[in-house]
């Protein structure tokens, strides 16, 4: 299961992450280089609170050959930092095909680009506009998106291709079926074999029930038109009395 957890700086979204590997073996990938005061008083914290158990890979660069590599539940912490290592070169393709090809569950942390404001250099609005693109290609290859605002997490519903309904991004309990972990749709990629003319390939359904989309009631104009016309009489009435 692919889990990406966004969210604004300090908003507290790696403690979710945490949260949401448990306690049992785990793999931390780190992709942060300290190589300022305030890069290493952040890897210091990520340290004094992450459990001594687990186990922790530093690799600012070549995060998908990790990935490929280890088994069990990873946490990537995170892909903010992996993306500013090397704006250009950072390989969306081949983590995304890592991601998609892991047996075990991952759970990725990243910034919200949309948090940032004001207007940026133009090597700052680069690296956002690569760090957006990666945020859209690993969630919608994600079974889980959680959104973190002050410590709080809310989860972050998936809409169905057909406009359609939202759809359940676990399986109902009890079934017995595992959310799919799906392959990145060439078209994000930008791959030379995805086809221009090519549909996309989102996520199936997972579970029968489709929540339906709030529509406004038919008629909804005419009443309003109705509602407007009886209280201008109403009004009109009420001044011939007087």
């Amino acid at each position: 299961m692919i889990t990406l957890v966004l969210g604004g700086r300090r908003s507290g979204k790696s403690d979710i992450a945490q949260e949401v590997v448990g306690s049992g073996p785990v793999t931390y990938l780190a992709t942060l280089v300290a190589d300022t005061p305030v890069t290493e008083a952040r890897v210091a914290r990520h340290r004094s609170v992450r459990p001594a158990s687990w186990r922790v890979v530093e690799e600012p660069r070549e995060i998908a050959a990790v990935l490929r590599a280890t088994e069990g539940t990873v946490l990537v912490e995170d892909l903010t930092g992996w993306v500013g290592n090397d704006v250009e070169g950072a390989d969306f393709e081949s983590l995304a095909f890592a991601l998609g090809s892991r047996a075990g569950d991952t759970v990725l942390v990243s910034e919200d680009v949309s948090a940032v404001r004001g207007r940026l250099p133009a090597t700052e609005e680069r690296y956002y506009d690569r760090l957006g693109e990666l945020n859209q290609i690993v969630s919608r290859m994600a079974q889980r998106v959680l959104y973190v605002v002050a410590a709080r997490a809310v989860e972050v519903p998936r809409w169905h291709p057909e406009g359609s309904g939202i759809v359940p991004l676990a399986a109902p309990p009890g079934s017995g079926r595992p959310p799919p972990c799906p392959a990145a749709p060439p078209h994000l990629l930008g791959r030379a074999d995805g086809g221009s003319g090519g549909g996309r390939q989102d996520t199936p359904a997972v579970g029968s029930r489709r929540d339906p989309v709030p529509r406004p009631p038919s008629g909804s104009a005419s009443a309003r038109t109705r509602l407007s016309s009886t209280a201008s009489a109403s009004s009109s009435a009420g001044t011939s009395s007087r």
